[in-house]
């Protein structure tokens, strides 16, 4: 333990290491509500960690796979605060939330007990944030996309007490693209990897960043959007309410500094041209879609019928470069590589194309 800060501040700073064999960047903690010793964390290489501070255990909690069977990055993971610290929620490389349940999961073979996607979104989106409410639902915000609310109340488990799937292949295939009880608009999330959250002592609204360096905040219940906060120059990212404070709410993006935002305003903040902002972000979403959609047309173009190109579809761990150096991270769009007999170094899809 160390002490920092300022004179008349002070700020001890607990360090504690832990040892894995992650690669590539870790996105994102969600530490147990109900065990204050251990915690999970996701990352680029799609694999759920679960850390015991007490043992200083590291353990692979779930191998996140697509419905392809192959291994995709995780953008968020985030307990249910309703089941004891049992069930968690996982999403990053594909357009589907899938929950679990430590109790009955087989790392071999992990079987969520629920799935959930917002029907209407495209197969070539995917989600960078997820978040709980105290009552149990859960939100999702999409890259090129919008923000949305699903109940678990509402749905029926995949899974039996001994974590075998209790659906035929056909009900799981409904169960796949489930319609979102609410949607968020406004925002823009195209850019880099944004968050969402529940703000209010019940969770009474919904809170996300944007592109355009903004703060969005709208009523849970009726989807109004009801403010939007100058909150970076370029892009907000990160949107994380206080424990306690319920209305209280730290974020941040590109700049190098956090802020902190309370209710304590005297007059009327809403912006005059906040319809024009929300304007603007709708059709720069729209055209963002569609550049996307013709990259993935683009893309599916080139695997077909270029003779040295192929799909990387093993789930398993890639192995190191020959330099020694490790592979790059996993990407929401499947990386394009040359066969074994050429002696090119790997081929990438530019996002410029």
């Amino acid at each position: 333990m160390r002490e920092a800060g300022e004179a008349g501040r002070r700020l001890f700073i607990i360090e504690h290491r832990f040892r894995s064999s992650r690669t590539g960047l870790a996105h994102k903690v969600s530490l147990n509500p109900f065990d204050p010793n251990s915690f999970l964390s996701c990352g680029e290489d799609g694999i759920a960690y679960a850390y015991d501070v007490r043992t200083n255990e590291t353990r692979v909690a779930v191998r996140f796979l697509d419905f392809s069977g192959h291994r995709a990055p995780l953008n968020s993971v985030i307990h249910d605060p309703r089941s004891m610290g049992h069930r968690f929620a996982l999403a990053g490389g594909d357009k589907y939330i899938k929950v679990y349940d430590s109790r009955f999961i087989r790392v071999s073979d992990p079987k969520p007990v629920f799935y959930f996607a917002a029907s209407k979104v495209s197969n070539t989106t995917y989600i960078t944030c997820l978040d709980y409410s105290c009552q149990g639902e859960l939100l999702a915000t999409y890259s090129e996309d919008n923000v949305y609310l699903f109940d678990p109340a509402s749905q029926r488990a995949l899974s039996d007490a001994n974590g075998s799937c209790a659906l035929s292949d056909s009900e799981l295939l409904r169960f796949m693209s489930t319609q979102a009880a609410r949607e968020y608009k406004g925002h823009r999330n195209c850019e880099t990897v944004k968050g969402v959250s529940f703000l209010g002592p019940n969770s009474d609204y919904v809170a996300s960043g944007s592109d355009c360096g903004n703060i969005f905040i709208w009523d849970k219940d009726s989807t109004k959007l009801l403010t939007c906060l100058q909150g970076d120059a370029q892009i907000v990212n990160c949107v994380e309410p206080h424990p306690h404070l319920h209305m209280t709410l730290a974020t941040s993006g590109l700049e190098h500094n956090c802020k902190i935002w309370q209710p304590t305003a005297s007059a009327e903040t809403v912006p005059g041209d906040m319809d024009d902002l929300v304007d603007r972000n709708l059709k720069e979403l729209e055209a963002n879609s569609f550049q996307s959609e013709f990259r993935t047309i683009l893309y599916t173009l080139m695997v077909d019928n270029h003779p040295l190109m192929g799909v990387e579809d093993s789930a398993e761990p890639r192995e190191s470069r020959e330099d020694g150096s490790e592979p790059g991270p996993f990407t929401h769009v499947p990386r394009l590589f040359h066969r074994e007999d050429t002696d090119d170094d790997d081929m990438y899809l530019s996002d410029s194309m």
